[in-house]
């Protein structure tokens, strides 16, 4: 019944946009916050990224009627493609090329953002952290990177991202929409983006 799809889809979008807006939300409530976790983190990146992601996955396989097992899955697959592309990007903020990412270098830092380089970096060594943050210039980051480097900070970073594009993945394939399609090439596009 196309009424029904209709009304199921609209629904569905409603929820997810929904979800968007929580995530946003809670990115700019996170700023405020001293004391937050990764996991913190990751459940607002699937709000937020991983929420626009998993509608561009879930909504077509909706118009297509698809069982919604499957939606459902396409939507989650979604969610863990947004978390790895979004820890790209924090560290592509400082580790990247301003004119590739299209924004100044260490505006998060400059801004108190909270990212995953930023919280695991606090849990390795706050006090130096912190003082590296309150000392930065808003152009420098030489020290900043050092010392990610160093503390295993970056590299522990890059395999929290890959453990999430691996998720994504894996879920192509459990949906058999494995290798060498237009969707697994997307996803390989956004995870090999360079910085």
């Amino acid at each position: 019944n196309i009424q029904n799809n209709s009304n199921h889809l609209l629904q569905k979008y409603n929820e997810m946009v929904l979800e968007i807006c929580e995530g946003q939300a809670l990115d700019k409530q996170f700023e405020g916050e001293d004391k937050l976790n990764l996991d913190d983190y990751i459940e607002m990146v699937k709000k937020k990224t991983g929420a626009l992601l998993g509608a561009c996955l879930s909504l077509p396989a909706l118009i297509a009627n698809e069982r919604i097992e499957k939606i459902n899955q396409l939507y989650e697959t979604g969610k863990s493609l947004g978390v790895g592309f979004q820890i790209h990007d924090d560290i592509f903020e400082i580790f990247g090329n301003e004119d590739v990412i299209g924004k100044s270098l260490g505006s998060d830092i400059s801004s108190n953002k909270k990212t995953a380089i930023s919280i695991v970096a606090k849990e390795k060594n706050k006090v130096k952290w912190n003082k590296l943050t309150h000392q930065f210039d808003g152009k420098d980051l030489n020290k900043i990177r050092k010392f990610l480097i160093t503390n295993n900070v970056k590299t522990e970073v890059e395999s929290i991202a890959d453990s999430y594009f691996t998720d994504a993945f894996n879920s192509l394939k459990n949906l058999h929409l494995g290798n060498y399609n237009e969707l697994y090439n997307f996803f390989k596009m956004i995870q090999e983006r360079s910085y």
